[in-house]
């Protein structure tokens, strides 16, 4: 079985789902207003009103590239800001285990010398415990 063709992402398409993505969005507070775009907006209506209507397509083409840069910039901070949040998930699981492995073979052995099969099975529900606790804690982050 081969896997499904999908089609090229439109830039444009993505531009507008992303934007109505952003304008959805509710759990978080909007962004404030970069002011270089702002003033790239009002450098563009001031350039209009002196060249006139003939320039429209220019001066829009030139402000939506501006619009496209500063989404790219964002997406791309936004991406970043993930991957180190990925990264770090993943080191402390990585180190979470280590630790749960190194701690288990010393429990392990004093708690067989000491109370037999059943302190092993203490020790060994504790240790799952524990770490389920703390993958969900990770998790969380």
């Amino acid at each position: 079985m081969t896997p499904p063709q999908h089609a090229p992402i439109r830039w444009s398409a993505f531009v507008e789902a992303f934007l109505s993505a952003l304008a959805r969005s509710r759990s978080k507070p909007a962004q404030p207003l970069d002011p270089a775009l702002v003033e790239e907006l009002r450098i563009a209506l001031a350039a209009r009103r002196e060249l006139g209507p003939e320039y429209d397509r220019e001066l829009a083409e030139a402000f939506l590239q501006e619009v496209s840069r500063v989404l790219e910039e964002r997406v791309e901070q936004l991406w970043r800001q993930h991957e180190r949040r990925r990264r770090r998930t993943v080191l402390g699981r990585g180190l979470l285990l280590t630790v749960v492995l190194l701690t288990s073979i010393p429990l392990t052995f004093v708690a067989g010398a000491t109370t037999g099969v059943t302190g092993i099975i203490v020790v060994w529900v504790g240790l799952i415990v524990l770490t389920a606790l703390a993958l969900l804690l990770l998790r969380s982050q």
